[in-house]
């Protein structure tokens, strides 16, 4: 991220009273501000505000690109593995590994953040496409998003900022404007005025737009709602190349947030979680110019101090109603662990996760008092595996046999939602598709805790159909564009939408299908044809990497509705064993129009299922078990003298 200039300021604490002195610019005015802090830990039977509105700025770097790979040569020397967050690896004293695109991992985070008492990501947006888009793209897959709102820093398109703000999960504020940051230093019009049109097209409430702006002072033209920072930088808040103390940034921020409401500006305060970027100048960064700002810091925080910050910034936002009308507050940041800011878990000295700073945040926003019903729940409100509710769940029920789809070889993903916001969540997962998974529930006060287990495995059956329904907007379910000047395609109201222009539009699938081809033998797809091309194809790969196109026929041209086709794939010769993925090659030689798609589905070969419930052989250690009949249910098997283990 870039720096904003900003102003110095000071700060030390004292018992229960935060006092501040802080020097603004070159004014030399001294304000002593004098403000009792509200304990950290809720008086037995009292409720805690939930009214201020938390969040932290995602800097999605851990992708699995070239930015997570500078990043981990910035983390790699020894004396900042302290920083390597709790999914990383340290591979040697200075290299390691960190990568966060799992559903799983990105799932482990959201659960972090809801469980210590975060409201909102604010999540930094790229081109799509980019790696680092993808945390956002497996948020909004996750069954937990109901669990921890989002918000996104632009600008970037208005079609897709507003894609966004329909999102059921959407952090909203002032009674439902969705709550939208921008990224940029000057004002941005008509970016602005496009995005407020669009939402009052689309029946959407006004955006709260929200500009990281570097002044104290609202602009005389203003076009947004309110301001903040993304930042505040040491070499210009009172930071200094021997490392000050974080009381610094801390009465820094403070004195910020008070100077902007003296100013008359509205606000959403920036609470800086640190600010250390040595790990920068010690290994470059490509998009930093000149990191010789970064020699200037401040020491990390305790966590008892960053939460000390955030609860001021809590009151500050009580006793500013005008100024910060929204009510919410910026955390900088999750997971700047490279630049000094971060909250996300990181590895302990034993590897293990190390989340004291959220453990503090927890303590100061969520429920403690141990005497009440509410908070020593432990229970479960849903389970999915998935995304699907597991069969027959209820939150007193603790034991569940689950069937996953035929053919699967990943480890499910499993959502376990508490019935209680800040209860704990813990899974532990099999090594493959086929084993016992726990989630272990811990209450919010920690004096409960239940565990569900889940006993997995796969179907036997295959499903009579398997492919692809393009029901998500925005999801091409992996499927892309061979030649993008041939061919654009996106999703929209569960259509794969393809934009024809030019004479090869020839679609991919995933790799990886291992689609075996005993069990599917035709292909069926719902299109609507809007070219003049009869003209289609399917193609295939096999395991071997072996190519095979076939012609389709009976294609219809100009279609004004959808219409369905089934090809065998029975008589092609080389449609055996497993295949890799397979390719449609629509409307070639016409280089315009658009091809839309409902669905490609792979059907089975075989008719209806037998209800056939008998054993042809009943075996114990390779031997049949004497006297077996398919209609005989109960043996008595003597096992060898001496057996210690379970028989086969």
């Amino acid at each position: 991220m870039i720096p904003f200039p900003v102003y110095q300021a000071k700060s030390y604490r004292s018992g229960r009273l935060n006092r501040y002195i802080y020097i603004m610019g070159w004014i030399r005015r001294v304000v002593l501000v004098l403000t009792v802090s509200i304990p950290a830990f809720a008086a037995a039977g009292q409720e805690t505000d939930t009214s201020v509105i938390i969040g932290a700025i995602r800097w999605d770097w851990a992708t699995g690109g070239n930015v997570n790979r500078v990043v981990e040569q910035t983390l790699g020397p020894q004396h900042w593995h302290y920083r390597v967050p709790f999914y990383g690896e340290i591979l040697n004293d200075s290299t390691v590994s960190a990568t966060c695109i799992s559903q799983d991992c990105i799932d482990r985070e959201i659960l972090y953040a809801k469980e210590k008492g975060l409201d909102y990501f604010a999540y930094l947006l790229y081109e799509e496409g980019d790696p680092m888009t993808i945390p956002l793209n497996r948020y909004l897959s996750s069954g937990y998003k109901t669990e921890l709102n989002f918000a996104v820093i632009g600008p970037t398109e208005v079609s897709r900022v507003i894609r966004y703000f329909k999102e059921p999960s959407y952090q909203k504020v002032l009674d439902g404007r969705p709550l939208y940051f921008i990224y940029k230093n000057e004002r941005d019009e008509d970016h602005s005025v496009e995005l407020k049109a669009a939402c009052s097209a689309e029946g959407l409430p006004e955006p709260y737009i929200v500009v990281m702006h570097q002044e104290q002072t609202m602009p005389g033209v203003w076009d947004f709602d309110a301001i903040t920072r993304y930042w505040y930088g040491a070499h210009v808040w009172g930071g200094s190349k021997s490392g000050a103390p974080y009381s610094t940034l801390a009465a820094a921020a403070l004195g910020d947030w008070t100077a902007r409401a003296g100013n008359g500006a509205v606000q959403v305060p920036l609470v800086p979680a640190g600010a250390d970027g040595r790990p920068r100048v010690e290994t470059e960064t490509p998009w930093v110019d000149d990191p010789s700002f970064y020699e200037y810091y401040y020491e990390n925080p305790t966590p008892g101090e960053l939460a000390g910050l955030l609860g001021d910034a809590m009151d500050f936002v009580r006793s500013h109603p005008v100024s910060c009308e929204s009510r919410a507050i910026l955390i900088y940041a999750w997971n700047e662990n490279d630049e000094g800011g971060w909250l996300t878990p990181t590895l302990d000295e034993n590897g293990q996760a190390d989340a004291a700073r959220l453990q503090a945040i927890k303590s100061l926003v969520s429920p403690t008092d141990s005497g009440s019903a509410a908070a020593g729940d432990a229970s479960l409100k849903a389970l999915l595996v998935n995304q699907d509710t597991v069969n027959g769940f209820h939150p007193d029920s603790m034991y569940y046999h689950v069937e996953l789809p035929y053919g699967s070889m990943d480890v499910p993903v499993i959502t376990a939602l508490t019935n209680r916001r800040y209860a704990g969540v813990r899974l532990t997962l099999p090594s493959s598709n086929e084993g016992t998974a726990s989630v272990r529930v811990t209450s919010e006060d920690c004096s409960a805790e239940r565990t569900y287990y889940l006993f997995l495995h796969p179907s036997w059956v295959p499903p009579e159909s398997t492919g692809w329904e393009f029901n998500r907007d925005g999801d091409t379910e992996g499927w892309t564009s061979v030649w993008p000047g041939h061919a654009s395609i996106y999703t929209e109201d569960s259509i794969l939408v393809v934009n024809v222009t030019d004479n090869y539009p020839e679609l991919i699938s995933p790799a990886n299908l291992a689609l075996n081809a005993s069990t599917y033998d035709k292909v069926r797809i719902r299109v609507r044809n809007n070219t003049a091309s009869s003209e289609w194809y399917f193609g295939f790969y096999d395991s071997g990497g072996q190519r095979t196109f076939y012609p389709f026929a009976g294609i219809s041209t100009m279609d004004t509705s959808f219409r369905e086709y089934t090809f065998s794939l029975g008589g092609i010769g080389a449609w055996k064993g497993l295949i890799d993925r397979i390719e449609v090659l629509p409307a070639r030689k016409v280089a315009t129009g658009t091809v839309d798609i409902d669905y490609i589905r792979m059907l089975r070969i075989d008719g209806p299922l037998s209800d056939e419930a008998r054993l042809s052989d009943l075996r114990v250690n390779g031997s049949t078990v004497e006297g077996f009949s398919p209609d005989s249910h109960f043996y008595q098997v003597m096992l060898p003298a001496g057996t210690l283990n379970l028989p086969v």
